[in-house]
């Protein structure tokens, strides 16, 4: 099989990945699609978000240009047990030329900007570090419960989320992939998100810290978030019979 072509006089060779098969380029400005018979069917449109340049297969799935071009012209990731990412050498991560990039030690990577443009669920959305998520301009309501019809009863989320399309996801989890919580999960054993101000209903930047899952901050943040978790589902299921498990 092929795997290296010049395709609009640049050197490309074949990314594949699951079922995720394009020629990219090695200056990572230019991608195309082909079939099992190595003809090729047009150059793949490059989008842009805060993770960096990327592409969309047929199904919908991100091809990430980075990641494509490291894989095909770069020497492999190091296999020493640690953990890495691709480093930027010029700091740009959207220059994905192949001398631009090399393999680093993981480390979370922090954002002070005020708002960062994800892709989520198959479409774009604006996450900032107020811990206000935006879809299409509108601001999205954060759900703290969900109602079960087999017991005719409401219980609160201990994590509350947001509605994208048809998926459910948590708050907290948007603000960690737009890099909006404080601190460096690399060196943790067990990294979890703890709110400072122990409230599990403030994702404001400045409120979400990396911590040990044993850091007894955590311990008490749990500790409140349960309470209220209670409080609010019988807030919730006032007046209703509900089951004694559900309370």
């Amino acid at each position: 099989m092929v795997t290296e072509r010049t395709i609009k006089g640049k050197r490309c060779r074949v990314y594949r990945n699951s079922h995720k098969w394009i020629w990219i380029a090695d200056t990572g400005d230019f991608a195309a699609h082909y079939d099992a018979g190595q003809r090729y069917h047009g150059s793949c449109r490059i989008l842009k978000q805060h993770l960096g340049p990327f592409i969309l297969d047929k199904y919908g799935n991100r091809i990430f240009i980075a990641m494509a071009v490291i894989t095909c012209f770069c020497p492999p990731m190091p296999n020493d047990g640690k953990r890495y990412t691709i480093g930027f050498k010029d700091g740009n991560q959207y220059n994905c030329d192949y001398r631009n990039l090399q393999w680093v030690e993981y480390h979370y990577r922090n954002t002070t900007v005020p708002k960062v443009r994800l892709y989520v669920a198959g479409k774009f959305i604006e996450v900032f570090s107020t811990g206000k998520i935006k879809v299409d301009g509108q601001e999205e309501s954060v759900l703290d419960y969900y109602f079960e019809p087999d017991v005719d009863a409401f219980s609160a989320k201990e994590a509350p989320v947001v509605q994208i399309e048809k998926a459910r996801i948590a708050v907290d989890e948007l603000m960690e992939a737009a890099g909006f919580v404080q601190g460096d999960d690399a060196g943790l054993k067990n990294p979890v998100i703890l709110h400072r101000d122990l409230d599990y209903k403030n994702f404001a930047s400045d409120n979400l810290e990396w911590v040990e899952a044993t850091d007894q901050r955590y311990l008490d943040y749990c500790k409140k978030r349960e309470t209220e978790r209670q409080a609010r589902t019988a807030e919730l299921n006032k007046g209703r019979q509900v089951p004694g498990y559900w309370k």
